[in-house]
């Protein structure tokens, strides 16, 4: 439906599709150890606490600076470095086990997404602006009261200064994009173990994890 609300039909098909196709070449190497889940775990429980501050937050009345400051920019970043990145390091793990490749030494969001680009997980990737999350990193924004609220993102691109423009309406479109990319995500991740628990390697009898 549109808007979209908690997550991206399309982003989940492909990914429980790609999940299911590497499961089915090749189960004999796959399985999901203490070290893997624990990347799921964080992911989630992220997952539950950003979905709590968007419920109270995103339809809540606040001056545009004061709620782009506190909500609209910490979100964003949150989105994708706490749920995003820790659920591409599980799809990451797994395709390497299946495929024979460490994937290992690509842990930053754009070395992750473009593992999952490259290993048929395109549509994550299309609603993701690594330049935005890197220009609110380093600070590099700018509010605009006028001709309207708008907000402006500088970032570094191969070593080319750029700057991005949007209004306030559409970034808060891009967060729920995101959102909802993430959720779809989520999902597929927490299907496919429920179709295979046999991959799952760990004592479960430990109290260490996430309830």
């Amino acid at each position: 439906a549109e808007p979209c609300s908690y997550w991206d039909k399309t982003v989940y098909d492909q990914a429980i599709t790609q999940l299911e196709n590497l499961f089915q070449n090749h189960e004999a190497l796959l399985e999901i150890d203490e070290y893997t889940f624990n990347y799921f775990l964080m992911g989630y429980n992220a997952y539950c606490q950003i979905s709590e501050t968007i419920v109270d937050l995103r339809n809540f009345n606040l001056a545009s600076e004061v709620k782009t400051r506190l909500y609209r920019l910490p979100t964003y970043t949150a989105i994708l470095e706490s749920c995003l990145s820790n659920f591409l390091r599980v799809i990451a793990i797994l395709t390497g086990k299946g495929i024979g490749k460490d994937y290992s030494a690509q842990n930053t969001l754009k070395q992750l997404l473009d593992v999952a680009s490259a290993n048929g997980y395109s549509a994550i990737s299309e609603n993701v602006d690594v330049n935005i999350r890197n220009a609110i990193n380093h600070g590099k924004v700018l509010l605009k009261k006028t001709p309207a609220d708008q907000i402006c993102f500088y970032y570094t691109e191969q070593r080319v200064q750029q700057s991005k423009e949007m209004h306030l309406y559409e970034f808060d479109q891009l967060i729920d994009k995101v959102y909802d990319s993430v959720g779809a995500i989520l999902l597929a991740l927490a299907s496919f173990m429920n179709h295979h628990l046999s991959l799952l390697r760990y004592d479960k009898s430990k109290s260490e994890y996430v309830p």
